[in-house]
């Protein structure tokens, strides 16, 4: 698991702190820098490239000195926020700024400055070591944490069997991790297919648990001596039957009308489970039409303001019925 760090800032005046942030980034080892120089030749034009590496990118990294620039820095920040990843940034100290590197006219540039503060929590730096220092020490503490909330996933059976062993390869220091919630992850059995077991660690009296489709198939062998644990209140042993799916439509059904929803919203809502009911009920099915009335209806619940806690029980149908449907129907 490397993360993309994706590092923004105008280019002819913090080229020195471009730096010093690249070679901090790739010293974590679990990093890697992405930015304006590994562009290479593209026939897109450059804004299109960046945000093309934005949408790639897991964290974003913003640089802020005296120049507003073309305008694609500020482009970057707001994609970023656009996709909720993680953003850190960092303001040059005015008295370290060069006269030269300033705006003669700053209205812009104080704004999006403005904007920042106000979203984030803003670092100060004076040169370029010791921009490195703070973004080192600020991505190392993001770091730590990311991974123990994978761990603490994978500790839960609510990972896949390469999803896991991905992550423990990936990890090159344990040091700040949950030493707990490693060693539980590490007994987490997930057997996938028939007749075939995926061991997590030692399966010596192991933890077994069943997370979403961790375990199906005929002949699987789980051991003796194991506990199992079901950690989610549906656990599919041998594969969803379709009548299972109908049922989950069914229940979708059932939530959205006790949903504070006006009657247009109740119309798109049946226009779109109809739709479900019948493409399923086909001999071919088609499966994107049906994707599509379930992220339809995924979007009207989000963007609909007083639908109150029914929403807390309808968002996480809303994925597993994608997920189901592509299983049952594909």
């Amino acid at each position: 698991m490397i993360v993309q760090i994706f590092v923004s800032s105008t280019w002819l005046d913090l080229q020195p702190e471009r730096k010093a942030v690249e070679a901090a980034i790739q010293r974590l080892r679990e990093t890697k820098y992405v930015g304006m120089e590994y562009f290479g030749s593209r026939d897109e034009d450059t804004r299109s490239a960046s945000l093309d590496e934005v949408d790639r990118s897991e964290v974003y990294i913003g640089i802020f000195g005296g120049r507003y620039g073309s305008g694609i820095t500020e482009d970057e920040y707001r994609r970023a926020r656009q996709l909720n990843l993680p953003c850190f940034n960092y303001f040059k100290e005015g008295s370290a700024i060069a006269p030269e590197w300033r705006d003669q006219e700053p209205a812009q540039l104080d704004k999006l400055k403005d904007e920042i503060r106000k979203a984030h929590t803003v670092i100060t730096f004076d040169n370029p070591d010791d921009l490195a220092a703070k973004l080192t020490a600020d991505l190392h503490r993001w770091l730590i944490d990311h991974l123990n909330a994978q761990i603490a996933q994978a500790a839960q059976g609510k990972m896949k069997g390469a999803e896991v062993e991905s992550l423990f390869n990936a990890i090159r220091d344990n040091s700040g991790l949950d030493a707990e919630l490693l060693a539980r992850a590490r007994n987490v059995v997930n057997a996938i297919g028939e007749g075939n077991v995926g061991i997590g660690g030692d399966v010596k009296d192991g933890v077994i648990a069943l997370g979403g489709i961790n375990i199906k198939g005929d002949g699987n062998v789980l051991g003796s001596k194991n506990k199992v644990i079901v950690t989610k209140t549906t656990t599919i042993e041998q594969g969803m039957t379709l009548d299972e799916f109908t049922a989950l439509v069914k229940q979708l059904r059932e939530l959205l009308q006790t949903a504070n929803l006006t009657e247009d919203d109740r119309g798109t809502v049946e226009t779109n489970l109809k739709t479900i009911e019948k493409e399923t009920g086909k001999d071919k099915p088609r499966l994107p039409l049906i994707e599509a009335s379930i992220k339809s209806i995924e979007s009207l619940v989000k963007s609909t303001e007083g639908i109150g806690t029914v929403a807390a029980k309808l968002l996480p149908l809303i994925p597993k019925a994608v997920e189901f449907a592509r299983g049952v129907l594909s």
